[in-house]
């Protein structure tokens, strides 16, 4: 009788390990997803972080033209908010890459890209190629605690900008 309840066992366990095995390609899509949530959920709380940028009154923005201007609030939105979901946006990444290398589905690789630009319109698009970003670094060096924020509202405590 010990035998054969041993024996029942020994098929549950078998029978439960193989329902539950896994593939490596399985396992990075659930793992892409775990980290897509995550990350997903970290810039929803950066976002509500949002708090008003005080005008930057230093020559290296507000000798700017209106283009630049608006590229380098861009690129210093980016960089906040980049720096405010840092390594939800690093594990999301890792996985991506991993997942679409692993499996040559390329589907959420090509849908993210466009999402991990920074936004421009095609007449701004010489601003940012050619605005130097190296103020925007040593003002956030120097700035550290800034939160994430709204570049139009940002912008429009500028006369160029203003309604």
């Amino acid at each position: 009788m010990l035998y054969k309840f041993t024996i029942g066992i020994a098929l549950l366990i078998f029978t439960l390990s193989c329902s539950a095995a896994q593939t490596w390609e399985h396992y990075l899509k659930q793992q892409l997803q775990h980290d897509y949530a995550l990350l997903n959920q970290k810039v929803s709380d950066c976002r509500a972080q949002r708090q008003p940028l005080k005008r930057i009154t230093q020559p290296w923005f507000t000798q700017l033209n209106k283009s630049q201007k608006y590229a380098a609030a861009s690129y210093l939105a980016q960089l906040v908010k980049e720096r405010c979901y840092k390594d939800a946006l690093q594990a999301y990444s890792a996985s991506l890459l991993e997942y679409s290398a692993e499996t040559g589905d390329q589907s959420d690789l090509k849908k993210w890209l466009p999402f991990i630009r920074v936004y421009r319109t095609p007449q701004l698009d010489e601003a940012f190629k050619q605005l130097d970003i190296t103020a925007i670094q040593h003002y956030l060096h120097e700035h550290p605690a800034t939160q994430p924020f709204s570049v139009l509202q940002f912008l429009r405590q500028y006369p160029e900008f203003a309604k």
